[in-house]
C-alpha cells in the first residue's frame, strides 16, 4: 500500500471474513411493534454452542452498525414508515461473521409512503 507516509505491505482487515456456513447464526429472531405504534423491537437469542462478541442487523436490505454483545440481543427503531419491513441479524463468532438469520417481516400500519 502507498500513502503520504510511504509504502508498506497490505494490512489485514479483521472481521470481514465469514464463519463456517450455517454456524453461529442467531436463533429465534422475532420482530414486533411496540405499544406506541411506531417503535419496532427486533429480538434474538445468541448462537447455540459458540460465543458471539458482536451482532449486525439488516433492515430492508441495508446493513446497520455493528453492535457489541454487551448491548444485548434487542434492536429498536422508531423511524420506519408504514409498510412491510424485513429484518435479519448475524453474529461475530471467532473473528468471523456468521451467515444472516432467516428473514422476519413486520407490517407497520398506516398510509405507505413512496421511497
Amino acid at each position: 500500500a502507498v500513502s503520504s507516509a510511504g509504502s508498506s505491505a497490505w494490512s489485514v482487515i479483521k472481521g470481514l471474513s465469514r464463519a463456517v456456513p450455517g454456524q453461529g447464526i442467531p436463533d429465534a429472531v422475532a420482530v414486533r411493534l411496540l405499544e406506541d405504534g411506531r417503535t419496532t423491537s427486533l429480538t434474538w437469542n445468541p448462537p447455540i454452542g459458540v460465543t458471539a462478541v458482536a451482532y449486525q442487523v439488516k433492515c430492508d436490505l441495508q446493513e446497520g452498525k455493528k453492535r457489541r454483545d454487551v448491548d444485548g440481543c434487542e434492536y429498536k427503531r422508531d423511524d420506519l414508515c408504514a409498510g412491510v419491513h424485513r429484518f435479519q441479524v448475524r453474529a461475530m463468532v471467532n473473528g468471523k461473521w456468521s451467515d444472516w438469520s432467516k428473514e422476519v417481516q413486520l407490517t407497520i400500519p398506516g398510509e405507505e409512503q413512496s421511497p
